[in-house]
């Protein structure tokens, strides 16, 4: 008998483990569902119609006096097979209701990291005020994403992971914009906030990066200045790094065959 567990190393459902799938692929072999359909429409149609007749025959021989009364076991009978259809369709709405649930919770936490990736806060030096990132916060957003992703991956089949690496990208690009000429100034120190968001894009697994593969995305890192970042042991191949500047930057243990280095900076000047 072979091993149940997915060759992409996830955690396995309960369904899946008793040799079932919470998310079954309904697409194969579409003829067997309408035979389906057909059989259950002709079992509710002939349990109607031995209803009506029961009922008929039930209520001619009470009135006739000829019977001892109601067959309360067909009844029952019919009763079940008429109720079965409507139980099968409440089932199928309350799962539905617990999808629409889950994926509005899934919503909601994506929304609210977002939330945190914006968080600034007010510092007062010699008597003025002004505002700056919130690294804590952010920090905090950043790990609630790959958390999100995690999940995704594991339990989802991957549906945010990609939209999750979306963001982060999004994130580095909008804080770690290149300047007009910074091959000839000196780099900036790097940004704890920004260095964790590629953490997180450096560790995803191979799983994420299939996933990403399917939906042919690539990430989006151009225009970016990231002297100073750490980006080794990472996979990027095949991201796009098109005129960022990359000086100083070490990709070990890297394949960038496929890596758009396009018009990048990559030794220093």
């Amino acid at each position: 008998m072979s091993d149940p567990k997915p060759s992409d190393d996830r955690p396995i459902t309960f369904l899946e483990w008793i040799g079932l799938s919470d998310e079954p692929d309904l697409g194969r072999a579409r003829w067997v569902g309408i035979g389906v359909g057909i059989f259950l429409a002709l079992v509710f149609a002939g349990a109607v119609i031995v209803a009506i007749i029961v009922m008929i025959g039930t209520a001619r021989d009470v009135m006739g006096g000829a019977g001892t009364g109601p067959n309360l076991g067909a009844g029952a009978l019919i009763a079940a097979l008429l109720g079965a259809p409507f139980l099968i369709w409440s089932t199928v709405l309350k799962h539905q209701t617990l999808r629409y649930q889950k994926e509005g919770h899934l919503t909601d936490r994506i929304s609210a990291a977002v939330e945190q990736l914006g968080a600034e806060k007010t510092v007062k030096r010699d008597s003025n005020e002004h505002t700056e990132p919130n690294i804590e916060v952010r920090i905090g957003g950043i790990l609630s994403l790959e958390r999100i992703a995690q999940d995704s991956t594991n339990y989802d089949k991957g549906r945010d992971h990609v939209r999750v690496m979306e963001i982060l990208c999004a994130y580095v690009r909008h804080n770690a914009q290149r300047g007009k000429d910074d091959s000839r100034t000196e780099a900036p120190p790097p940004r704890l906030d920004i260095q964790k968001a590629l953490d997180v894009i450096k560790r995803r697994g191979k799983v994420g990066r299939d996933i990403e593969a399917q939906q042919r995305f690539r990430l989006d890192l151009r225009e970016t200045d990231l002297r100073g970042y750490d980006l080794s042991r990472g996979d990027f191949v095949g991201a796009v790094f098109w005129r960022s500047n990359l000086a100083g930057v070490t990709f070990a243990e890297t394949d960038l065959t496929a890596t758009r280095l396009d018009a990048c900076v990559l030794d220093r000047v």
